[in-house]
């Protein structure tokens, strides 16, 4: 994948918005700054391959924890996430 500091807003503002990530029409730099934004986005470079994909190491550990009965539904995760976004 591009080091972080060659990727352009052409290319990676619309990949966010297509993973649901509202930018509010701000510059990949500014995103890369803010601290509300910077953990997550150093987890999708490190972890996502240039097809979007999970790398071996995250599929493992999404293997163990569906193994373990952690995976969420989609309906339990909608759930848990309207209850977070409302404390």
């Amino acid at each position: 994948m591009n080091d972080l500091s060659t990727i352009s807003d052409e290319e990676f503002v619309p990949f966010l918005k297509s993973l649901g990530v509202e930018t509010y029409n701000k510059s990949f730099g500014w995103l890369l700054s803010d601290p509300d934004y910077e953990g997550v986005l150093g987890w999708i470079y490190n972890n996502l391959d240039q097809n979007n994909a999970l790398t071996a190491r995250e599929e493992y550990r999404y293997s163990e924890l569906e193994k373990q009965g952690k995976v969420l539904s989609p309906e339990d995760l909608e759930t848990q996430l309207h209850h977070l976004q409302d404390e």
